[in-house]
């Protein structure tokens, strides 16, 4: 099946995005849902703009901050020798942006939703920082962590618009399965197009089935602690 490599592909990028993305949100959620920070509103509008902007709009822009002209693009190019436009690199760059509200938006609602009596309580016990986050935040929110990068992989694969802005469709380089997807249609090759398309809704299918079981697991939590179980 000449699609596998778009498979591999796609899944390298999502993972790709999910771990840089994990690392950026986490402590960014901390801090919105725990501090008071001036204009946290205007800041949570503009990290949710990719949801509601058409994705060649965002796609666009970024293509223009990362094209070979630009002081962007120059910048990455003489220090790290990176060509971004139309590249793997670029649309790891454009996945990231456009998938970052997903991920971002669910961990401040469950770290929100936390009981502070835990945090307190670690506090009070004479925790440090680290041993605060270890072991109480992380594993109170551990669900809504998994579920959190299970959403935001599904969000990556399932990008067209976007990846075809920047990334264009270069085989081995940019061609992720939505993209290989559309060539097949578009070359007429129906029956590969329907096989592709058969493989995407049983991993959507799975990756569904997996969120509604953390879904009812953390609904199940929740009604055990109020319970006082």
């Amino acid at each position: 099946m000449q699609y596998i490599d778009s498979l591999i592909l796609s899944f390298k990028l999502g993972l790709t995005v999910c771990a840089i993305l994990l690392a950026i949100t986490l402590p960014l959620a901390l801090l919105f849902a725990f501090k008071k920070i001036p204009g946290k509103i205007i800041f949570e509008s503009l990290f949710s703009l990719p949801t509601v902007l058409p994705p060649v709009v965002l796609g666009f822009f970024i293509l223009q901050t990362i094209s070979p002209n630009s002081f962007f693009g120059i910048l990455m190019k003489d220090t790290f020798g990176l060509k971004l436009a139309f590249s793997f690199p670029g649309i790891v760059v454009a996945a990231t942006l456009a998938s970052f509200p997903f991920m971002f938006s669910q961990l401040v609602t469950g770290l929100r939703e936390m009981n502070p009596l835990l945090v307190e309580t670690a506090w009070s016990l004479g925790k440090s920082p680290w041993a605060v986050l270890f072991e109480v935040i992380i594993p109170d929110q551990i669900l809504t962590i998994i579920s959190s990068v299970i959403t935001c992989f599904a969000q990556v694969i399932g990008s067209f618009g976007i990846i075809s802005m920047v990334g264009g469709n270069i085989r081995g380089k940019t061609n992720v399965v939505s993209i290989k997807l559309f060539e097949l249609v578009e070359s007429l090759e129906y029956k590969k197009a329907e096989e592709l398309s058969l493989i995407l809704i049983g991993i959507s299918f799975i990756i569904m089935t997996v969120l509604q079981l953390i879904n009812h697991k953390k609904v199940n939590r929740e009604v055990s602690a109020r319970r006082g179980l």
